[in-house]
């Protein structure tokens, strides 16, 4: 079946093909693909900055962020599951505080805000075709590692 041009643009396969060929130029290049994780330490996140993006680690992404008064704190990253949405929903992914409760502790809002502009952040980046990270589901996670009772 043969497309016009206007066909072909409207269906963003020019794009598309454009974005596979920076990727496969890239990775000739040997130069690393730009995810979605990979952010400088300071970048702004609400009331917040991000101190530094950790090892994935038991199928989470965590990432230090530093509140207003200068202390830091861990939000993870996992797939998102409808079962168990985190903080806020970033793209294909949910943010959720660490704070070694089990959902119902609460929350220091200039946290909550981070981890929020955090989501928003990372679902752009996944917008804009970054490559996402293999994480797990919080869900299965706690099939391993469950949530202290309160």
């Amino acid at each position: 079946m043969a497309w016009s041009r206007r066909e072909v643009l409207r269906n963003g396969a020019v794009a598309g093909a454009l974005l596979a060929m920076t990727r496969v130029r890239r990775a000739i290049a040997g130069q690393p693909l730009p995810t979605v994780t990979d952010l400088p330490a300071g970048t702004p996140l609400g009331p917040c900055k991000l101190s530094r993006v950790l090892q994935v680690e038991r199928g989470s992404l965590p990432v230090v962020l530093e509140d207003p008064r200068g202390q830091t704190f861990v939000v993870e990253v996992h797939r998102h599951d409808p079962r168990a949405p985190g903080v806020a929903r970033a793209g294909s992914l949910d943010v959720y505080l660490r704070n070694g409760g089990d959902g119902a502790t609460r929350t220091d809002e200039s946290h909550g805000l981070g981890a929020m502009a955090l989501a928003d952040l990372l679902a752009a980046r996944e917008r804009a075709g970054r490559p996402v990270p293999r994480l797990s589901s919080i869900v299965a996670r706690w099939r391993h590692d469950p949530p202290r009772s309160r």
